[in-house]
């Protein structure tokens, strides 16, 4: 399975790497500034999952999901906030999103939801979560 971290901050979408165990999860990680970069990357690489900010600097997140739902294959899209951003106001509804994390406060909460989604997709990435903690 292969993810898109999309966010404007570069430190930020390393943090979430390494703080979901991202790498650990998922066979490749993908990151991108822009929705410019995130498009670009989509038409090239099957992605089933896009971790995505809702402030992107160049283009509307909107346009980012309308983008992704037209691909032949449908990425789970998550949506995250940054610390401040008012998420109530049909948000989540407005962007046709799934899921909506506070990027401060809710991140153990997209970890398990992270964790749960690729074991329910992916059954052999127990696996190698398993092999990652022995080594």
């Amino acid at each position: 399975m292969r993810i898109l971290v999309t966010d404007n901050s570069e430190r930020v979408r390393k943090t979430l790497i390494k703080y979901l165990d991202l790498e650990i999860y998922f066979d490749a990680v993908f990151e991108s500034q822009t929705v410019d970069e995130a498009k670009r990357i989509m038409q090239n690489i099957k992605i089933e999952v896009v971790l995505l900010n809702l402030q992107l600097e160049d283009q509307s997140t909107l346009e980012l999901m309308n983008f992704s739902q037209s691909q032949a294959h449908k990425p789970l899209v998550i949506l995250c906030s940054t610390y401040g951003t008012p998420i109530g106001g049909g948000i989540k509804e407005k962007f046709m999103a799934r899921r909506l994390y506070d990027e401060s406060s809710a991140l153990l909460e997209l970890k398990k939801f992270i964790r749960s989604f690729v074991k329910n997709e992916n059954p052999d990435s127990s696996k190698k979560l398993l092999k990652q903690q022995i080594n």
